[in-house]
């Protein structure tokens, strides 16, 4: 339990650096921030309430939030646990509004540690949201 426990906070430590650093569900259930809510899943596994590690673990957050009248960017990775550490094999990253979903962006990562979130929200928002100049001669 206690490499589970030290692979845990690595693995917490990279998503902070990484900027994931906001509240997350984890498997629907267990919420608050990246480490208090795998904890309590953990517990409840231990307890066998849930079922065990290997099967992989579930996170949901939200990578941008301004209030529900904006559009909210959210993402949703699975977990597994490897050779002793978490891994992110996919990111499944949607774009959002009050009245749903707007585009959606899978990122198979397989092998490749998690990209930063800037770069994952930049993945997701178009970029050609610049202003149309007027065609037409100018006085």
């Amino acid at each position: 339990m206690n490499g589970i426990l030290e692979a845990l906070d690595e693995f917490v430590s990279e998503m902070n650096e990484k900027g994931y650093d906001r509240m997350f569900h984890v498997n629907a259930e267990y919420t608050g921030g990246l480490k208090e809510s795998m904890l309590a899943y953990m517990e409840q596994v231990v307890l066998g309430r849930e079922k065990a590690l290997d099967k992989g673990i579930t996170l949901y957050t939200y990578l941008r939030w301004d209030g529900t009248d904006k559009d909210h960017i959210d993402a949703w990775m699975p977990v597994e646990l490897k050779n002793g550490s978490f891994h992110v094999p996919k990111m499944s990253i949607t774009l959002g509004n009050r009245y749903g979903r707007i585009r959606s962006v899978e990122l198979e990562l397989k092998d490749k540690p998690v990209p930063a979130k800037a770069a994952v929200i930049a993945a997701i928002v178009p970029s050609g949201q610049q202003v149309k100049k007027k065609k037409g001669f100018k006085l």
